[in-house]
Formats: C-alpha cells, structure tokens, sequence
C-alpha cells in the first residue's frame, strides 16, 4: 500500500491510497522414475522417450505470472540377465550324464529357474545350473530374473532333451 500527497494547482491538497497485489508465480519440481518399458512417458504435456530434464511453462488462472514446471524423468535399473557362459541354453545329454553348467550373468535382481529335469539345478552361490538329470524327456525351463523397483522381469528359456 502506498499513500500519497499531490498538490493541486488551485491549493487544495488531495490524498491517493493505491493498493498494489502483486500475483506470485510458481516454480514446481518434479522426479519421476520409470521402467524401461513403460517409455513415452507424457507428463505435463512433455513428452520423454529416455532419461531427461525439461522445463514446462504455463499461465496462472488469473491469466498472468508465468509459472514453471521443471520435470525430471530417470530410468529405473531393471532386472537383466546379461550373458550366458559356458554350456549351451539348449542341450541333449543322455540319463545319467551331466549336463555343461550353464553360468548366468546378470544385474539388478535375484534369480529363479523353473522346469528343469530332476537332478538338475539352480545354485545361486555358484550361479551355475548344472547337475545330472535322472530322467528321459524334454524339459522346457525358464530363467526369470525379478527387480525390486516394479520393472518387468527379464527371461531367457532353454531345453534340456534327456535320452535314455
């Protein structure tokens, strides 16, 4: 608020009040963290394809002040199964001799295998499966790799034939 004397030209003095409002603008900051997968992702009517930092302006209902949005978006690391070593996913052995381990490489989350032939294994310590199947026929496994950060799972499949 301000106040002020003018002086008139015929000497009467005159007092004006002026009132000021001054409307603020607004900055805002937001971090989001996606999975590889779930890339575009639109927020604020920007739109990312990979990790980035953009800045979104917009105009306050009064129809003044820009404001600002400063949007950050990261890739979440997601689950990977990155190399396979030593014995082949597919492999045909006979009962009682054992299969080539198979070593796993990977990144970001724990691993699980399902669907091999009995005796053989999943052997986390080792991150190996390997051991000697026991019975004849062809065993169609899965190698699920699980995040913690609600990523999808990475997959790899193999079969192991067993002849008698």
């Amino acid at each position: 608020e301000v106040n002020d004397t003018l002086s008139a030209v015929n000497g009467c003095d005159s007092i004006v009040h002026t009132t000021w409002h001054v409307n603020p603008t607004y900055a805002q900051v937001q971090n989001h963290e996606v999975c590889p997968e779930d890339y575009p992702v639109t927020y604020s009517g920007q739109t990312f394809t990979t990790d980035a930092t953009k800045t979104a302006s917009f105009t306050t209902a009064t129809g003044s002040c820009d404001s600002t949005i400063t949007i950050t978006v990261v890739t979440k690391a997601a689950p990977v199964i990155s190399n396979v070593l030593g014995g082949a996913l597919d492999q045909t052995v006979s009962v009682g001799s054992a299969i080539t381990d198979i070593t796993l490489t990977y990144i970001n989350g724990t691993i699980s295998v399902s669907g091999l032939p009995a005796g053989v294994s999943w052997n986390s310590d080792t991150k190996k499966i390997s051991g000697t199947p026991t019975m004849a026929g062809t065993y169609n496994y899965t190698i699920t790799c699980s995040g913690t950060g609600g990523c999808a799972d990475a997959t790899r499949s193999g079969t192991i034939t067993v002849n008698n």
